[in-house]
């Protein structure tokens, strides 16, 4: 960067585009100041390397690992901010309590740091404890005595240690963890300054839903109690199942701390969904994707928008569901050979991004013809081979229908689309493992969906001789739900399911069936939330009706 000498000169300057000295800026004596020391303003061409180097040279980490460390960790100028931030906190015994909406980044970015700092050493220096309704003191206290063993252990390594709360708000143990954080004291026991444990909290925001919005849930018949006036849990005058996310007051000694974790700019986006592409892209074995990935980005981005953009709960999108969609993208790439589909006048990797679509986003929108149109304009050359939106719709029915074409289906069942539908998503989700949440009245092939899928995978689903199916056998595992259901029973389903996992064969898969879960919502215990921790971290496969 030039800086005229000239004291004549204007004082504004411009970086990047951005006003940088000036009133809308920093003085330019602080900026002349910051540049003899070395301080550097053009972060934004570092790549990753230098990137890794700053936050290990901060931490104080002598041997900063190589551009390849976590490879399938997005490291940008915004996360690389935030983790100098936390650790400053640290530094200066600042309690860190981070509030950001779902699927911003959080959990990752606390477990890039820490992975940073244990390098090489092969230690574990992070403990998470997944907080939720039902979550006991006895719950944290636990969880810290993990941690400070841990922290014993690491401090002759110079290393933090560090135990995560995610989700600190939506149990009333908050107030434990108050004292953790501010008072550094856990149950009238004082805790040692000098292991170097550290301590984070995350938490949901608290936003409510719009009227229109919870009368379209309440409408959906998402819950038993459609009185909001009936409701046990509230927020001050407001029913816990109003908010977006089903949290509880802070404590106000707490409020000072909290740090606004932020949403993502449609800028700061794109370069996360590129690098996201990238990074899965990254081998020889999709070579062929490479020349693609900009007009993949370009689409998943606009996509993006286009949900952010509906006023239901559509609009709920995070960087989890790129992720999601490019795991699916190149499943259905092979899929599409093995089921020998038509890909007349639409390449193969197209024809795999639009089913990819279909399956982590079309399918959650009711009016599809639009968004069919929006996608259609969204798809940039070399993907876009057409102009037609009903191209699209043609190209998933055609894909549904060879998959449920291949299944067991009794002569006297009717192949409507909303069993084809639940069809396909079940077969999909099972085989990648991929939560799914089916909302539907009374009648709308739910139960019948799910018998044949059973069916259909332990006799074995095959084109020309050969499976398509990564598994060989379903163990389907189900629960019904009640608004007296509690997180332990929740967590005991999985449990067995785990264990019918851990004893099968490798072609097996264990799948969990929550049935009318839209009950639990209204129980006092918020037992749902456990589904957090559980289909994060879950070896099985999951859905819900």
């Amino acid at each position: 960067m030039h800086i005229a000498e000239d004291k004549e000169q204007p004082r504004r300057r411009s970086i990047k585009g951005k006003q940088l000295i000036g009133e809308k800026g920093i003085p330019k004596l602080l900026y002349n100041t910051l540049k003899h020391n070395n301080v550097e303003f053009d972060c934004l061409d570092w790549d990753r390397t230098r990137m890794i180097h700053i936050l290990a040279k901060v931490m104080g980490i002598h041997s900063p690992p190589g551009p390849e460390f976590d490879p399938f960790y997005v490291l940008t100028i915004d996360n690389l901010k935030k983790m100098l931030a936390i650790h400053m906190r640290f530094r200066c015994n600042i309690p860190v309590v981070i509030m950001g909406e779902t699927g911003c980044g959080k959990t990752r970015l606390i477990s890039f740091m820490c992975k940073i700092q244990a390098n090489n050493l092969k230690i574990q220096n992070m403990v998470i404890l997944k907080i939720h309704g039902e979550t006991t003191k006895q719950d944290i206290i636990s969880g810290y005595r993990n941690a400070l063993k841990l922290a014993e252990k690491n401090v002759t390594h110079h290393v933090d240690t560090i135990l995560f709360f995610d989700e600190a708000n939506t149990s009333h143990t908050i107030g434990l963890i108050k004292e953790i954080l501010c008072d550094r004291r856990i149950d009238g026991e004082t805790i040692p300054t000098d292991v170097r444990l550290q301590f984070i909290a995350a938490c949901n925001p608290y936003r409510q839903h719009s009227e229109a919005m919870i009368n379209k849930l309440t409408s959906a018949g998402l819950g038993m109690l459609r009185n909001r006036s009936q409701a046990r849990e509230q927020f001050g005058d407001i029913p816990l199942r109003d908010l977006v996310y089903r949290v509880i007051p802070l404590p106000r000694s707490l409020l000072p701390l909290v740090w606004d974790f932020g949403e993502l700019s449609s800028e700061t986006e794109y370069r996360y969904i590129v690098e996201i592409i990238h990074v899965h892209i990254n081998t020889k074995i999709h070579e062929r994707f490479r020349k693609y990935c900009d007009a993949i980005a370009k689409a998943l981005s606009s996509v993006q928008n286009y949900m952010r953009e509906r006023r239901d709960e559509c609009s709920f999108v995070s960087l989890r569901d790129v992720v999601r969609t490019v795991r699916v993208m190149l499943w259905f790439y092979d899929l599409i050979a093995k089921l020998h589909l038509n890909t007349t006048g639409m390449c193969r990797i197209t024809y795999s991004l639009i089913l990819s679509i279909a399956v982590c986003y079309r399918a959650k929108l009711r009016d599809r013809t639009k968004f069919d149109s929006y996608l259609t304009s969204s798809l940039v050359v070399p993907l876009s081979t057409f102009t037609e939106s009903f191209v699209i719709k043609t190209r998933i029915d055609q894909c549904q229908t060879r998959i449920v074409n291949l299944m067991r289906i009794e002569a006297h069942i009717a192949r409507n689309s909303a069993l084809t539908e639940n069809l396909f998503m079940m077969f999909v989700c099972i085989q990648l493992k991929i939560p799914l949440f089916i909302v539907g009245k009374p009648g709308s092939s739910k139960s019948l969906a799910r018998s044949i899928i059973n069916h259909s995978f332990n006799e074995g689903l095959c084109v020309g001789g050969n499976r398509i199916t990564e598994y060989d056998h379903l163990y389907m595992q189900c629960y019904q739900c009640s608004q007296y259901t509690t997180s332990a029973e929740i967590v005991q389903v999985f449990s067995k399911s785990q264990t019918i996992q851990q004893e099968s064969a490798a072609d097996s898969v264990a799948c969990v069936v929550l049935d009318e879960v839209g009950l639990a919502e209204d129980s006092p215990n918020l037992p749902l939330k456990v589904l957090h921790s559980l289909l994060e971290d879950s070896e099985v496969s999951e859905f819900a009706r």
